[in-house]
């Protein structure tokens, strides 16, 4: 698991007429990651604990609503996933806030990035984690890679967290471009050219 920088290199590989080149990233919940596409998942019981998604500003930006009905003993989270489209970066800014009054601050209302079902905390865990967090995150995915956010309830009582997450960009489809036509006629030419050669050397 790679967290870096983010950044693109531009490099184009011809072969055989079709343009091969690196994942372009999707910008926004639009395209391959249109909020239609993703999964959501309510664990728990009462699932999430009541938590919901709130995609009304999508494409620009998704809200996760956590939950505040009661949900012993386990946590209630609220998963909302996708299979990435191509390799390389997804990159989001996130925004916390939790209303929990009575048990901590942060910490029972927990919010992380998904991988492949492994969790990476993202807000303080910690008896001390601010009632208000933010931050912006940019990680390596390979094309299939499972990811996504977990927002928890850990009590679901007491006030809940909500979470915003913005300025999100993840890696397009690896499909080949179409070649365009003239690439298809020079390809063409050469094959016929080197099908030419070959009878004169048979001859």
């Amino acid at each position: 698991m790679t967290i870096k920088n983010f950044s693109y290199g531009i490099t184009v590989l011809a072969l055989g007429g079709v343009l091969l080149a690196p994942s372009p990233a999707a910008a926004n919940f639009s395209g391959a990651y249109d909020v239609a596409n993703w999964t959501t998942t309510l664990g728990g019981d009462p699932p999430g604990g009541g938590s919901a998604m709130d995609t009304l500003l999508a494409p620009s930006s998704i809200a996760i609503i956590g939950g505040d009905i009661v949900c012993p003993p386990l946590s209630c989270p609220l998963d909302f996933t996708i299979a990435a489209a191509g390799a390389g970066s997804v990159s989001f800014d996130w925004d916390y806030k939790t209303s929990d009054w009575k048990n901590g601050l942060g910490i029972f209302d927990p919010f992380g990035f998904l991988l492949n079902n492994v969790l990476i905390d993202l807000t303080d865990r910690s008896e001390f984690g601010f009632k208000f967090q933010n931050g912006s995150m940019i990680i390596d995915v390979a094309a299939g890679d499972i990811f996504g956010f977990r927002l928890e309830c850990g009590d679901c009582t007491h006030g809940g967290a909500d979470v915003t997450i913005s300025n999100f960009s993840a890696p397009a489809s690896t499909a080949p471009a179409v070649p365009e036509p003239a690439s298809l006629l020079l390809l063409g030419s050469g094959l016929a050219g080197l099908a030419a050669w070959r009878r004169k050397q048979a001859a």
